[in-house]
């Protein structure tokens, strides 16, 4: 299998953007890509009373269920933000469930309109 460019996990990033479902905030969509080269997207999904999940997390867990022992290489955040970076919950779900050090993490704040590019462990002392 090839693996996928930056602008086909933008393309998916996207599409799962505009399935966000949200009640406050702003719509989050992700793509990450796995050591085999798939793709698993993930929106983030907010429920009443501040309940929901994250994109990143919803993408992971897309991920598992699919592919027992997948690990995420790279992912790309779609979020109409200047500057978006996982919180720290979902660093901990890029760097334990990530294929190491250096998983690429994408920031877009509008199609193909690159904003970071950062590996995972470099986003970490922001959370410690």
């Amino acid at each position: 299998m090839a693996f996928p460019s930056d602008q086909e996990l933008s393309r998916f990033a996207w599409a799962a953007h505009k399935n966000a479902r949200i009640r406050s905030g702003i719509p989050v969509g992700v793509a990450l890509v796995t050591t085999t080269g798939a793709i698993f997207q993930g929106c983030n999904i907010e429920l009443e009373y501040r309940l929901g999940l994250h994109a990143e997390v919803v993408a992971i867990a897309n991920m598992l269920t699919a592919v027992p022992g997948g690990l995420v290489t790279g992912i790309l955040i779609a979020a109409e933000r200047e500057s978006f970076a996982p919180c720290g919950g979902c660093l901990d779900w890029i760097l334990q469930l990530g294929a190491g050090a250096d998983t690429r993490v994408i920031h877009e704040s509008a199609p193909g309109k690159i904003s970071m590019i950062a590996r995972a462990v470099s986003l970490r002392p922001f959370y410690e």
